[in-house]
């Protein structure tokens, strides 16, 4: 008897052991992010900080029109920073085409576009971006941005008297 009770003990584990592992909890990260990115087009911005660690660390692309503050440390500094200023300076700003890949058990990448008018030039933005967004279980603690900042700075930069034709 005991010798069948440690077969089937032994083919448990065994057949345990070679089961393919669950995957971790890592499909509900890009599904947080797309329910923020959801907030942020609806302007629910409480909605997006609710999904935000208090001390995250916030870095925008590197020559981008609102790097000037990296990195901004908390939803105080990316609200004052990134967002309000986004909403002083565009016109229908929106983010498009967004998809959103797992990259490990603690990281989502998000790409899509850029769109919309800068107002002080009144030059539209159509730029591709990927932002890479790591969790600590279901709070964001820190978001890069990566960009066409050439583009950025073009559709920024206000024409100055060199550049009108004589």
């Amino acid at each position: 008897m005991k010798i069948l009770i440690l077969a089937i003990y032994a083919a448990a584990l065994l057949v345990a052991c070679q089961s393919p592992k669950p995957e971790p909890e890592t499909s509900s990260l890009a599904d947080r992010a797309r329910i923020m990115y959801a907030d942020f087009e609806q302007g629910n911005i409480e909605a997006v900080v609710a999904g935000w660690d208090p001390a995250i660390v916030w870095n925008e692309a590197e020559n981008f029109i609102y790097a000037d503050g990296n990195p901004y440390i908390g939803s105080d500094a990316i609200l004052k920073g990134v967002f309000g200023r986004i909403g002083e300076d565009w016109d229908g700003f929106r983010l498009e085409e967004a998809t959103f890949h797992n990259v490990d058990s603690n990281a989502v990448l998000v790409m899509g576009r850029y769109r919309g008018l800068y107002k002080p030039t009144g030059v539209s933005l159509d730029a591709q971006f990927a932002h890479v967004w790591k969790f600590r279980d279901t709070l964001a603690i820190s978001f890069q941005q990566y960009t066409d900042t050439f583009q950025a700075q073009e559709v920024a930069r206000v024409p100055t008297a060199a550049d009108m034709p004589d």
